[in-house]
């Protein structure tokens, strides 16, 4: 009888023993795909940066003189507008690019699903702004030589996703990344076939 109950008991523990091995498994499963789901929700909103209402007023004062090759007035409001909105979309990749360090991190440095859906977003815009940088900085130098663009640090942040994005990106998109330059003579941007135009006239405030 003792014997009897014994082996009852060593069954109950085995079977005790395989539904807490179970039951932690599926919480482990449970606990890696909630942690997946979080990774692709930063990811989102990370490229959200780019195109929510304040960026897309940013990216159209600065798309408008970049597409149009207009030149940008030293008097007046404009230049101070535009540099406003060259500087919101340069902290904007700033933020992106940051955002993207900490979740490649957090994957032991290496791409993962979020972070290569989060690189397949962001391309596209970080192709356009290649040339969109470097454009308005030029233009904004010219309106006024003696107010120095200082933007050092910002614009070395956005080479350096841009370089990070070429390591993920396929053929295609790799090639895009390097025909895309900051230098107007060798950039194949559509942007430099267009005839420059004059800047539009001076606006003042109010008060002025």
């Amino acid at each position: 009888m003792e014997g009897k109950i014994e082996l009852l008991w060593r069954g109950a523990t085995v079977a005790s023993c395989l539904i807490a091995l179970a039951a932690l498994r599926f919480s482990q499963q449970a606990s890696r795909k909630q942690h997946q789901i979080t990774r692709f929700g930063i990811a989102r909103d990370l490229h959200a940066v780019l195109i929510n209402d304040s960026a897309r007023k940013a990216r159209h004062r600065l798309g408008c003189l970049h597409w149009q090759n207009k030149s940008i007035s030293g008097e007046g409001e404009e230049r101070s507008e535009v540099m406003s909105a060259y500087f919101a979309m340069l902290w904007a990749f700033e933020h992106v690019a940051s955002g993207r360090e900490l979740l490649l991190k957090d994957s032991g440095n290496e791409p993962d699903a979020a972070v290569l859906f989060l690189d397949r977003m962001i391309t596209v815009h970080v192709l356009e702004y290649i040339c969109t940088f470097h454009e308005i900085k030029k233009k904004l130098t010219e309106s006024d030589t003696s107010d120095e663009v200082f933007d050092g640090a910002y614009t070395e942040s956005f080479v350096a996703l841009r370089e990070a994005l070429r390591e993920t990106a396929d053929d295609p998109t790799r090639r895009k990344l390097e025909n895309h330059t900051n230098n107007s003579e060798s950039c194949r941007c559509a942007c430099h076939r267009v005839t420059p135009r004059p800047a539009d006239p001076p606006r003042y405030g109010a008060a002025a």
